[in-house]
């Protein structure tokens, strides 16, 4: 149709929709902005420009067509959903939280504007409303992913392990090969004290994922809390061979080689942690035990 006739902008909205959806950014604006030149009436196409604008980074340019396609339209939940989250992506979190209320109202069935007022309430620190924005956004959309990992970190930051692990076993369900998921259940097992419940998600993950090399630290850790420390000795050892520029590994290395009485092997284990880590609180200390193992027996 837009071969036989570019002018035509109701073919221009629907082509610049579809590019949208299809993730092609830069064909979308183009067509929209057509689509807008066309017809300067069509709130719902400046909104769907002023959204992928949003998702281009332009944020300035998507608030300014969001707010002049809101005032066009002012029944669109979807003009009104994407303003509130250019408003979020722009810091104005209290307007943002206005604008999503009012597209949850508008299309009270949709999952995604309690999801991104989840977000907005959070970041206010409004944390009870946001905890009830993403359940309810669980409600409308069981399957979809990200309101329960939003809520599992929103938890895990409260120390609410417990509730946080709940969270990232649903979620487990939906999605079983998001790696990145299986190692959040293991941090909060670990921070729960369940040591060896920890390393047992952290290989699974590792085992699935070869490509994880922090698991190594954080096996070793799990290992250690359990008094295992021959094993976590390894896990270290490989932790400091894959991420050298992480102090951790080195820090436990040292001492676990100083209480097999492997002073030289300490003393460059404390070392390779100061490297790394220069600006260490416990500078002092390491230096101290470098110069008592450095010194005579």
């Amino acid at each position: 149709a837009l071969r036989f006739d570019p002018r035509l902008a109701p073919a221009q909205a629907a082509y610049g929709a579809l590019l949208f959806r299809a993730g092609d950014l830069k064909g979308a604006r183009k067509a929209l902005g057509e689509a807008v030149a066309l017809d300067s009436h069509d709130g719902l196409s400046r909104g769907r420009l002023g959204a992928v604008e949003l998702e281009l980074g332009e944020v300035d340019a998507a608030l300014s067509d969001l707010l002049a396609a809101s005032n066009q339209d002012m029944t669109s939940a979807e003009i009104r959903g994407w303003y509130g989250r250019a408003l979020f992506a722009k810091g104005e979190h209290a307007h943002a939280v206005e604008q999503l209320r009012k597209a949850i109202e508008l299309e009270p069935e949709s999952a995604e504007y309690p999801f991104q007022l989840g977000r907005a309430l959070e970041r206010q620190a409004s944390l009870p409303e946001a905890i009830d924005a993403y359940q309810a956004a669980q409600a409308r959309a069981p399957k979809r992913l990200d309101s329960y990992e939003a809520l599992a970190t929103l938890y895990a930051g409260q120390n609410r392990c417990r509730e946080a692990l709940t969270q990232l076993e649903a979620a487990l369900a939906i999605a079983p090969r998001e790696q990145r998921l299986r190692v959040a259940a293991g941090d909060c097992r670990e921070r729960l004290g369940q040591h060896a419940e920890a390393a047992a998600l952290y290989r699974q993950a590792l085992q699935a994922d070869r490509s994880l090399v922090g698991l190594y630290y954080k096996i070793g850790r799990a290992e250690h809390d359990q008094r295992h420390q021959r094993e976590a000795l390894e896990w270290f050892e490989r932790a400091a061979r894959a991420e050298p520029s992480n102090a951790m590994p080195h820090y436990y290395i040292g001492f676990a080689h100083k209480e097999r009485g492997k002073r030289a092997l300490a003393v460059a284990a404390f070392r390779a942690y100061l490297a790394a880590r220069p600006d260490a609180e416990d500078r002092k200390d390491i230096e101290r035990e470098i110069e008592d193992l450095s010194g005579r027996p």
